[in-house]
């Protein structure tokens, strides 16, 4: 049974451990975030430790909630049935992806995955450069990241944290409880 707070713990306590983030410097995110997961349970969670998706998963908005098209592995198992955060206050111990327009064909792509903290927006990753923050396992701030719009719209990129990709401006933050994800295992 899985215990509350035990991925933000790991999370948390890889930022103090120097040798556990020079290990995670060759992960994706999504699979630095595997990591966390497969740890706090023991091995359980997924069959193996890295996802086998060579590239960002491409997503169609379904009904409520997203669905990967070609059901993309980072997809599939970190967000089963996430709906969209509409404000910054993430409450702790979720998966959060963000998911930026791809204006060549209109489709929401997954850029990054992270695991969110105690603090309301921020949230600890690997490679949070590719959202404008540091490339190695940090803190960014999502909260100030992105501009959270109050009639429910997809949140946008901030001016003031423009986004690494200029073509990419609209992005959808999906969030996943963890406790979720490992009483499945």
């Amino acid at each position: 049974m899985y215990k509350e707070g035990t991925v933000l713990e790991i999370a948390e306590a890889i930022l103090m451990n120097r040798d556990e983030r020079n290990k995670l410097m060759s992960y994706i995110c999504w699979d630095a975030v595997l990591y966390c997961l497969r740890k706090a349970s023991a091995g359980r969670f997924y069959y193996k430790d890295r996802f086998s998706c060579p590239a960002p998963p491409m997503y169609n908005m379904a009904g409520k909630g997203y669905e990967a098209k070609d059901l993309d592995e980072p997809l599939k198992f970190l967000f089963p049935g996430a709906l969209p955060a509409m404000q910054p206050g993430i409450k702790a111990d979720c998966v959060v992806g963000l998911c930026k327009r791809d204006p060549s064909n209109n489709q929401f792509k997954l850029s990054h995955v992270m695991i969110s903290t105690k603090a309301p927006g921020i949230c600890i990753g690997q490679n949070n450069s590719c959202i404008g923050g540091n490339p190695d396992w940090s803190k960014v701030d999502i909260g100030k990241l992105l501009t959270w719009h109050i009639d429910g719209s997809n949140p946008s990129y901030n001016a003031q944290y423009p986004p690494p990709n200029p073509s990419y401006t609209e992005v959808v933050v999906l969030v996943k409880p963890v406790k979720e994800l490992l009483t499945m295992v």
